[in-house]
């Protein structure tokens, strides 16, 4: 019996639990799931595919044994943060991706249905950190923009409306959000901004 600490808690691995396990249809979602994000924490995947009535607990014991059975991979980067899941090679740049992963599951724990979102998203000149479609008294669509340690780039946001480029895509142009901690200034009010804090407690679309 092998003890892997997870969390500051430490969990029994038998030997069945290194062997290949039998694919239940959640896993197969999960591992889509990362695949399409790059990466994603343990409470993201909890909140995303597991009822509130199981428990954490029964969470991390599935994403453990997924694991050992070779399905997913996962880093942490101390004994005191909780792990990072990934598919094929650790991720050298993971910090906007996980904001990403986390936004995905704040929209489902505010009951928004997601109807596609896609990270990163091309688009004519811009590169967005993502982009989702939603409904929310009707579809709505929005590019996401993460911004850590630089500013928000309006400018390539004027240059796509302008272009008048989005017109062949969309029937209006799609709003922005951008998760950042800095201060956004929005000098062009044809672009529909709205700013949530990268821990997205303020998110409200």
């Amino acid at each position: 019996m092998v003890q892997s600490s997870r969390n500051g808690n430490n969990v029994e691995l038998k030997e069945e639990d290194f062997m290949n396990i039998k694919l239940q249809q959640r896993d197969i979602d999960i591992i889509e799931f990362i695949k399409r994000v790059t990466v994603a924490d343990t409470t993201t995947l909890y909140k995303i595919f597991f009822s509130r009535s199981c428990g954490l607990r029964t969470c991390q014991e599935r994403l453990t044994k997924l694991v050992n059975a070779k399905r997913i991979k996962r880093f942490r980067e101390s004994t005191f943060d909780e792990y990072i899941y990934y598919i094929n090679k650790k991720p050298s740049s993971y910090l906007h991706k996980i904001v990403f992963s986390r936004l995905i599951a704040k929209l489902k724990e505010e009951n928004i249905e997601i109807i596609k979102y896609k990270t990163p998203l091309k688009f004519f000149n811009i590169i967005a950190d993502g982009f989702i479609v939603y409904k929310d008294n009707g579809l709505k669509m929005a590019f996401v923009e993460i911004e850590r340690t630089k500013y928000f780039d309006e400018d390539k946001y004027n240059k796509l409306y302008y272009s008048r480029e989005w017109k062949k895509y969309f029937s209006e142009f799609p709003d922005i959000w951008i998760i950042t901690d800095k201060n956004i200034k929005n000098t062009n009010k044809r672009l529909r901004l709205k700013v949530f804090k990268l821990d997205l407690s303020d998110l409200n679309v």
